[in-house]
């Protein structure tokens, strides 16, 4: 059964849902599982936003107990604010009666208490920054972390956006450890000309989805029985050619009887030279080259003259017998890389997990697995209880981009609901992103039909352009491919005062039609190049006539901005730019193109490590010839004569490497930027806008991964160096970024414009063939459930090939939908006789076979041939029934006009100034900020508290240590850093061998010297082995344990006085700690103290709160004893510190552990001063234990917190 086929009966023909509009939200049921289907511009998220007003209003719900989840940051955010805008909308309909939205009317009118509505919403409003709005990975993350224990996921980890280097670490151990140390010199080199390296297997395992199968299975092949034949015959080969080369040649050139054609008399000498040179490499080039085939039997005897006899000799023989031997051998090595390929993701499976654990890294794929493996546990129903305690109803957007995962987890999270999926079968474009349409069909069909509703009113576009779309996807049988994915014609919504577009034509979609002049396809790059040449045309038609007043969006004239071109290929995009700046028209790239794939990154590599290595005056002359700075071959060359001026620049990147290494790359980098007058520089030059933002988004890009990753000069410059590899991952936050925000015509991807509207699209390129030949894919298995499969290389790639391209063609049915669907006034299109466009979405939809029965699957298009005139024909026969709306035209051609753009007003402006007072005393503060009298930003507060005091003058003396010990360990910031690092990654249990790895690790991220190796793992032992009463720390299993654990406590206006007044109620006992805070000097504080616990850990039940401390107290083991460290913890205030902690920490134990008793649970607190804690002397060194009285905890909360202003963030989540 056709592919096509076996999709209709597993999921059947699509029956639309209910239609309803606006008013009819209000009686749509509450509880449930709901799917609503929207069609483009027909208000999905003004749908989202009105039940969530309903879930508010009706159902009396928090916003922190609404789930609304999304599919990536950006529109995360614009639904935040969009939620946000409508509660304000809301509000003002209930407040004031006042307002043109006819839901909110509706809304207002049915409800029974207006003044408890307007409070409902007013409270939504002050507790809006509470809103569970998340990705599908935040909100995985959010669980995981806010019900740690109960999840079975409790120890912390650092969040990765990126895993790409750690996969390719692990392939790279793959190859070294399990292909190279076995692999036969053929193998080597066959892998080499097949491109089969760590990079090329990192580019594949990243195409792959991460729920995917992989097939063939299979043991490994085994070469070296092809390889020992095909061995023995080049021996055979190799001596008879080393025996009898010139008589052989002396045969193929004096016969006479073999067509000269190809056995020139000039060739064969080169022929000789080549056969040397493959028996001198031994004929480990595989394939053989096809050169050696003109000695084979085979060949001379096709090259005979007729009425000849071919010439004879047995070296012809055996050429003959090797090929067919290298032809067996080539065989065995495809199998045996298709084996190979299939293990680097068996290897993957096992080590990377590892290696992600031992580094405490998670990614965002993690997120969903850890989410999804914990519900299916035994504990998987308690905990989707926990969850739907704490979210009472989900609202879930965008619902055509889940995966097989995610949808498991919402359907298990909410079984019967309340729960909304809301999305566009008709706009699932995200396959490469793992977006699986299968899973939505099938998530559709577990909805009941009443519960099932659709939104066919369409508010964006005119009504013509509506009519339009809808008599070009009415005019086919299944024009989604697939009879799952229906096409309901959109209605016009009723909208006042709707402005139209005018230029004088009546169509709203105009198709271009271009022919062949002799009646064979356009080779594409011809097509392209024409097509260009008409857009370029029409939009400078539109503009010119716009700045005539001739083409009017309502009263308003059309601006460049007001129109878009929709491409398929950042090269088109390219391509379009070119050709309109050419000709005067401003525009601009909306790129999904990543800053890394620019060529800025290169002169960036160039500075950056001339600044890492200044004494390499080659390093600097390379750095001098990029365009940061700009220097020709001729200036560099005279520089070098003028020895003044080449020892200023060398002195200049020398003190970039001193200040770099003592302030951090983003303070040099700004310091180097305005000294060489980098902006005024660029911006003189062609492209300078976008050059100069490449520049600045690179210097953002290093400063974030020298800060997230702890890394030092050197380590960060080998950062950058590999993320500039192409085969590595590239982030979404690292694509291009837009040079100008003026007035511009835009060019982007079908992709990137999801979501958006324009007033005029252009979509040129929407003629892509849905064939592959790629000889890796993916399809989705009907064998399986329509499994996601990746196929390396089967037995059946065939007839998988056909699912794959079936798939293909489908979804390039959606992507012109989206196109189509993005226009308010007028859409263009570009279709003719173009090459390989057969198996195109245009071609399905305007040329498949209409006659029921027929078959319009890919199999049907590869096999039409449809000339010139019958392709008219059809076009004629669709737009004769949809005119005028829809109209045929010739592209627009000739030389098209210059833009001349109007010459902008400008006005002279001057800053206005502020008078009024901000108040300086909300903020957000830090355990630091109190005791050392500083102000920080969110920015600025550290990832730990720390304290940098006057030191003594044991502590200044900076001489090389006698010895390396704990106490001779250096002292500073980064050492402190990196010994929580290493506790943060260690599994305490874990053999020494595992812990010496960890540490090497840090320490080399670090840069730290590697001599205080041993060194530090004694400290770790030491700490990990001492008795701390009835336990020791290797003890604590790692999911016993939660590190780095960030908390946000809300304050009241704090003083100083207030501080000591709740301690001073503590009587007698705590009357030290009174004096102590005695020496405080902060001004008053309110709004948020953050904080990072080291680590929280449970043993016997109960739970402990334990701070890392490197300080150096001195060089002998009194300096860490019982009394000198008493009187640290007062000195530098940590007493208070760990009150104000352990309060964080009953709050998040509050929040997650039902029947949660401090007197019960909470054990105490360990601050471990790790240079002096020594296993022999027990915990009378190196080690302060103490436990706040519950009395005292409570006094703090009631005397500093602000409760009901909003809670810790859940949250203590890291």
């Amino acid at each position: 059964m056709p592919f096509r086929e076996r999709v209709h009966a597993a999921y059947g023909t699509c029956t639309a849902g209910e239609a309803v509009n606006t008013q009819e939200l209000l009686a749509i049921p509450l509880d449930g599982t709901h799917l609503i289907e929207a069609s483009a511009g027909t208000g999905k998220t003004y749908t989202l936003t009105s039940l969530y007003l309903r879930y508010l209003l009706e159902q009396e719900l928090e916003v922190n107990q609404i789930l609304v989840v999304t599919y990536t940051v950006p529109a995360t955010d614009e639904l935040r604010e969009r939620i946000r805008s409508r509660i304000h909308a809301a509000l003002g309909a209930l407040s004031t009666g006042a307002c043109g939205d006819e839901y909110l009317k509706g809304l207002a009118a049915s409800q029974e208490n207006p003044a408890r509505a307007v409070e409902r919403l007013q409270e939504a409003l002050h507790r809006f920054d509470e809103a569970a709005i998340f990705t599908i990975h935040g909100f995985c993350q959010r669980m995981l972390h806010e019900m740690a224990f109960e999840s079975g996921s409790p120890f912390a980890s650092e969040l990765i956006t990126d895993q790409s280097e750690i996969q390719l670490n692990v392939i790279d151990d793959f190859f070294r450890g399990c292909v190279l140390p076995d692999a036969v010199p053929e193998f080597v080199s066959y892998l080499r000309r097949k491109r089969v390296t760590p990079e090329t297997l990192l580019n594949l395992v990243r195409k792959v989805p991460l729920h995917a199968r992989i097939i063939p299975e299979g043991k490994a092949p085994e070469i070296e029985p092809a390889r020992s034949l095909y061995q023995e015959q080049f021996k055979r080969v190799e001596h008879c050619w080393n025996k009898e080369r010139e008589q052989i040649l002396q045969l193929l050139l004096l016969g006479g009887n073999l067509k000269r054609s190809l056995y020139k008399p000039e060739s064969l000498p080169i022929w000789g030279r080549c056969m040397d040179d493959f028996i001198s490499s031994q004929g480990r080039e595989l394939p053989v080259d096809p050169f050696i085939e003109r000695f084979s039997t085979s060949k001379i005897g096709t090259f005979v003259k007729k009425g000849f006899l071919a010439p004879e000799h047995p070296f012809f023989s055996l050429c003959e017998e090797l090929l067919q031997r290298s032809r067996a051998l080539v065989e065995a090595m495809d199998e045996k890389i298709i084996w190979l390929k299939r293990e680097v993701f068996r290897f993957l499976d096992a080590e990377l997990p590892r290696r992600k654990e031992r580094n405490s890294l998670i990614h965002f794929d993690d997120m969903l697995m850890r989410m999804r493996d914990a519900l299916r546990s035994e504990e998987g129903s308690t905990l989707a209880h926990a969850i739907r305690e704490h979210l009472k109803a989900a609202l879930i957007d965008e619902f055509q981009d889940t995966d097989p995962i995610q949808y498991e987890i919402f359907s298990t999270v909410f079984p019967e609901g309340p729960l909304f999926m809301i999305g566009d079968p008709k706009q699932a474009i995200y396959s490469f992103r793992g977006a699986d349409i299968f899973t939505y069909l099938s998530a559709s069909q577990s909805v009941p039909r009443a519960l099932r509703h659709t939104l066919r009113e369409s508010y964006r576009s005119e009504p013509g352009l509506i009519e339009a779309i809808n008599h070009l996807f009415s005019s086919s049988q299944e024009p989604f491919v697939f009879r799952g994915i229906g096409f309901e014609p959109a209605i016009p919504a009723a909208v006042h005062d709707r402005a139209l577009f005018s230029d004088g034509k009546d169509a709203h979609v105009v198709l271009w039609f271009f022919g062949s002049d002799n009646d064979r396809p356009i080779p594409k790059f011809q097509a392209e190049e024409r097509i260009t040449g008409a857009v370029v045309n029409e939009i400078s038609r539109l503009l010119t006539g716009a700045s005539r007043g001739e083409v009017r969006i309502g009263d308003q004239r059309i601006k460049p901005s007001d129109i878009a071109v929709l491409v398929r290929e950042n090269r088109q995009a390219r391509m379009i730019r070119d050709a309109l700046r050419s000709h005067a028209i401003p525009c601009v790239v909306l790129s999904d193109e990543n800053v890394f794939d620019s060529p800025e990154t290169l002169d960036m590599e160039m500075v950056l490590k001339a600044m890492a290595e200044p004494f390499s005056e080659g390093l600097i002359r390379t750095a001098l010839a990029s365009r940061i700075l700009g220097f020709t071959a001729r200036e560099i060359d005279d520089l070098l004569d003028d020895e003044s001026s080449w020892e200023t620049w060398i002195i200049t990147f020398r003190a970039c490497h001193d200040l770099w290494r003592s302030q951090g790359f983003i303070a040099m980098f700004r310091r180097f930027i305005s000294q060489i007058n980098l902006r005024e520089r660029l911006l003189s030059q062609h492209r300078g806008e976008r050059l100069l933002t490449n520049i600045l988004h690179l210097s953002e890009v290093l400063n974030q991964a020298e800060r997230q990753r702890h890394l030092g000069m050197r380590q960060l410059v080998k950062w950058f160096s590999l993320q500039c590899d192409p085969s590595m991952r590239r982030e979404e936050e690292h694509q291009l970024r837009l040079e100008t925000d003026d007035d511009a015509v835009k060019v982007l991807t079908i992709h990137k414009s999801k979501g958006l509207e324009f007033p005029v699209v252009f979509c040129p390129f929407s003629w892509s063939g849905s064939t592959t030949d790629d000889a890796v894919f993916l399809f989705h298995d009907p064998d399986r459930g329509f499994m996601p499969t990746i196929d390396l290389g089967s037995l059946e790639q065939d007839a998988h090939r056909t699912y794959a391209e079936t798939e293909a063609l489908a979804e390039n049915m959606r992507l012109l939908y989206v196109a189509l669907t993005r226009a308010k006034h007028r859409c263009y299109l570009a279709w003719g006789t173009f090459n390989q466009a057969e198996t195109s979405a245009l071609s399905h939809l305007l040329h498949a076979p209409r006659a029921p029965g027929t078959s319009a699957g890919i199999q049907a298009l590869k096999g039409m041939r449809i000339d010139q005139g019958a392709m008219l024909q059809d076009l004629l026969s669709i737009i004769a029934q949809g005119q005028p709306e829809l109209c045929l035209e010739e592209p627009p051609s000739g030389a098209p006009q210059r833009f001349h753009g109007e010459t902008l007003k400008t006005e002279s402006l001057s800053a206005r100034r502020f008078r009024g007072e901000i108040d300086r005393s909300w903020g957000i503060a830090s355990f630091t900020s109190l005791v050392s009298r500083q102000a920080l930003s969110l920015e600025e507060v550290a990832d730990r508290d720390t304290l940098t005091f006057v030191p003594s003058t044991a502590e200044t003396a900076r001489s090389e240590p006698e010895k390396l010990d704990a106490y001779s360990i250096p002292r500073g910031a980064r050492t402190g850093t990196l010994l929580h690092k290493i506790f943060e990654l260690i599994d305490f249990q874990a053999d020494d061998r595992s812990i010496r790895l960890s540490i090497e690790q840090v320490m080399e991220t670090f840069g730290f010297d590697e001599k205080w190796g041993d060194t530090i793992f004694t400290v770790v032992t030491n700490v990990l082995t001492t008795d701390l009463g009835n336990f020791r720390l290797i003890d604590i299993s790692r999911d016993s344990r939660l590190t780095e654990l960030e908390f946000y406590l809300p304050l009241k206006n704090m003083t100083p006085m207030a501080l000591r007044d709740v301690f001073r109620d503590g009587g007698a006992r705590l009357m030290d700690v009174t004096e102590m805070l005695g020496r405080l000097r902060f001004d008053p504080v309110q709004g948020y103290l953050r904080g990072f616990m080291d680590l929280v850990f449970r043993h016997g039940g109960r739970y402990y709160l334990l701070d890392w401390k490197s300080n150096y107290l001195g060089s002998d083991r009194e300096s860490y004893g019982r009394d000198a460290l008493q009187a640290v913890m007062h000195r530098d205030y940590y007493v208070l510190q760990y009150h104000l902690y352990t309060l964080a920490l009953d709050q998040y134990l509050r929040r997650t552990m039902t029947g949660y008793s401090y007197q019960e649970h909470f054990a105490g607190v360990y601050y471990v001063f790790l240079r002096g804690v020594d296993p022999n002397a027990g915990a009378d060194y190196g080690i302060v234990s103490a436990r706040p009285d519950e009395a005292s905890i409570s006094r703090l909360r009631e005397g500093l917190i602000d409760w009901p202003q909003s809670s810790v963030r859940g949250d203590l989540s890291g």
